[in-house]
């Protein structure tokens, strides 16, 4: 047993987006047997039944109700920041290491295939995004294949170019258009070399944030080579 171990890291950060899910869906749509749903159903009928001559105070009992729904809606939305906030400190205290870190997806030991919703339950609370691979490129029968995205963004974060496989005896110069928050756009030329190791990897554009990327161009490279985009640790 082990909560470092990818699958089981998988099974419980699976079952948080579920969770956050679930109550995301009720802050949506009011399960039946939510308290949010008795909620709106009482302000809907104070709505349906109000008349003169206490008009004036039937509307401020509702406005109470809806005010009562919103601070509802925001507790559950909170609900989780303790699981998550927790998720982070036991890998700070028991691995010397933040769990987006230790998540680094470098090697396959360190690779957690997180669900979009645990993902979005994460940026929530942690304002960041987990490292994921965000696009990749191939070369097969002497043609490099369309770019392939893979993950997307919702927040600015720093990326890191890396080979998605072991490099063949040619370099790969690789031309990337990212997109700032902002909506600026930067071109970027990097160069993988020749026999780089599957999982190398080359920090793209120093400290500099992007929330998309909308293109990988490469020339160079040889048959099966892969190149990838990756959210940096």
């Amino acid at each position: 047993m082990s909560l470092t171990t990818a699958s089981n890291v998988l099974t419980i950060t699976t079952a948080l987006g579920a969770a956050y899910t679930d109550l995301q869906s009720t802050i949506d749509t009011g399960d039946a047997s939510s308290a949010l749903s008795k909620l709106i159903s009482a302000r809907q009928e104070i709505d349906t039944q109000q008349a003169e001559p206490d008009f004036d105070e039937a509307t401020t009992w509702m406005s109470d109700v809806r005010n009562n729904e919103v601070s509802l809606s925001t507790t559950i939305n909170d609900a989780l920041d303790e699981a998550i906030n927790a998720c982070n400190t036991y890998y700070m205290s028991a691995q010397d290491s933040s769990f987006k870190a230790y998540w680094h997806g470098r090697s396959s030991t360190y690779l957690v295939s997180f669900t979009t919703a645990f993902r979005n339950l994460w940026r929530l609370v942690r304002d960041e995004e987990l490292c994921v691979l965000v696009s990749s490129k191939t070369k097969s029968a002497g043609v490099w294949q369309a770019t392939s995205s893979v993950n997307t963004l919702q927040r600015e974060t720093t990326l890191d170019l890396r080979a998605g496989s072991t490099i063949g005896v040619a370099d790969i110069t690789v031309t990337l258009t990212l997109v700032r928050g902002d909506g600026t756009v930067d071109v970027i030329v990097m160069t993988i070399p020749a026999a780089a190791a599957e999982d190398a990897y080359y920090p793209i554009n120093g400290s500099e944030q992007y929330v998309t990327v909308t293109d990988i161009s490469c020339t160079g490279g040889t048959n099966a080579d892969v190149v990838e985009v990756w959210v940096r640790p």
